[in-house]
């Protein structure tokens, strides 16, 4: 009877993350498609003025991010000819790629994170930030702006000191996880390989969700401890959308959230959470080149208008969607790439 029982409650909870899972895909396909009806009236990022920066800024990745979906922020942020540089591990690159080797100087502004492994445990993630802060040249304070991990990655830096750190954004952070991670998590840990496949997932995806999922012990132990962390810095804001459909945490599709991270998980005490309400194009994922999250940006970290925009001049990266999904149907095919991209963004 016991092992009935067992059996039983393990089927259930099977069936709950594949329902969640399968739900998150649906919530993603009708926000994507408002998002592109919404794409006839509302303003892109290319058409934004450049800004200049206050002091050097550094980008951290989320979890399984592209690179090039930053490209867009990162042309806005260019001092002059100066162009960003990425750091991977500590060492510093011209490219995204991290295969030109470069030496960064005190006119240096911009700084690109890159993750040796871009969906590694947000552990591993923090150690690789704290290396790129270490080698930072001068003593001066920067700010930083942290993508969804990225967040958290920076707040594990305060942990140890973070002195060099003097604005933080978390944008889309979840705080305290999100539904889907956990959900994906236990489909890793069951080992059920046909929702695997639908999601977009490998076995070696199983410790970073792990951290990431809801009560995992790496929050907990990192949210104890934030009023430390928080201690050391000029300011700290969390920017995130908050009416959009989202998974909750009951599985459950509600108007609470950015289309992964529901409201409550972007909320973080005495960190003032700024909503991208009224923002289609704010979904979790399009967040780093969403117009309203870069006007926060430059509020928050108080940049100075640049040169006019200039469209003979504007760069083919500045495209409101770096990452177009394939296939134009509402099938199993493209479902199954809105489920993908939208586990890619934690």
């Amino acid at each position: 009877m016991n092992a009935i029982f067992s059996r039983l409650i393990r089927n259930w909870k099977d069936t709950q993350a594949i329902g969640q899972i399968v739900t998150h895909g649906l919530i993603n396909r009708v926000e994507r498609g408002w998002e592109e009806i919404s794409d006839l009236w509302l303003p892109n990022l290319g058409q934004e003025n450049p800004v200049q920066l206050a002091r050097p800024v550094v980008l951290v990745p989320g979890w399984s991010t592209q690179t090039q979906i930053f490209a867009p922020l990162l042309n806005k942020l260019e001092d002059g000819n100066r162009k960003p540089l990425y750091v991977q591990e500590g060492d510093f690159f011209t490219d995204p790629a991290c295969r030109n080797p470069a030496q960064p100087d005190a006119e240096t502004k911009v700084y690109m994170v890159v993750l040796k492994d871009n969906r590694c445990t947000p552990e591993q993630a923090a150690r690789e930030f704290a290396q790129a802060m270490e080698r930072l040249p001068g003593s001066g304070k920067v700010d930083v702006l942290g993508y969804s991990m990225g967040g958290l990655a920076a707040r594990d830096y305060l942990d140890d000191g973070g002195q060099r750190l003097g604005k933080l954004l978390m944008l889309g952070t979840p705080h305290h996880g999100t539904p889907l991670t956990g959900a994906s998590a236990h489909i890793l840990r069951r080992e059920i390989g046909w929702a695997m496949a639908l999601a977009g997932l490998k076995m070696t995806d199983l410790a970073g969700l792990q951290g990431l999922a809801p009560e995992s012990a790496y929050l907990k132990d990192l949210n104890s401890r934030v009023v430390d962390q928080l201690k050391n810095l000029e300011a700290a804001e969390t920017v995130g959308a908050t009416t959009m459909l989202t998974l909750s945490e009951q599985g459950l599709p509600c108007f609470h959230g950015d289309g992964l991270v529901p409201k409550n998980s972007l909320q973080l005490p005495g960190v003032p959470l700024r909503s991208l309400e009224g923002d289609p194009a704010a979904l979790h994922e399009h967040q780093p080149y969403s117009v309203s999250a870069f006007r926060e940006m430059g509020r928050f970290f108080q940049w100075s208008a640049g040169p006019p925009f200039n469209p003979a001049g504007e760069p083919a990266a500045l495209e409101k969607r770096p990452l177009e999904t394939e296939g134009s149907s509402p099938g199993a095919a493209s479902f199954k790439v809105a489920s993908e991209e939208s586990i890619r963004a934690f």
